[in-house]
C-alpha cells in the first residue's frame, strides 16, 4: 500500500504514520530504485486489530 491509502486505512495524519514506523508498529518498504514507501496491507490491517482507526475530526 503506499503512505497515502495506508494513512486513510488507518485514519491517521502524515506526522502520525511516521511515529508508528519510529515505534515500530509498522515497517517501511522502498523499492530499490525510486523514492516511493510502501507498506504491507496485512501488516495495516495487523495494525488496526490493535489499533482502530483514530477519530480523524480531532486532527
Amino acid at each position: 500500500m503506499t503512505s497515502e491509502e495506508t494513512r486513510k486505512r488507518l485514519g491517521v495524519s502524515p506526522r502520525t504514520l511516521e511515529r508508528y514506523v519510529r515505534d515500530g508498529l509498522l515497517k517501511k518498504y522502498r523499492r530499490k530504485i525510486g523514492r516511493e514507501v510502501f507498506y504491507k496491507r496485512s501488516e495495516v490491517e495487523d495494525l488496526l486489530r490493535i489499533r482502530p482507526a483514530e477519530d480523524t475530526d480531532n486532527q
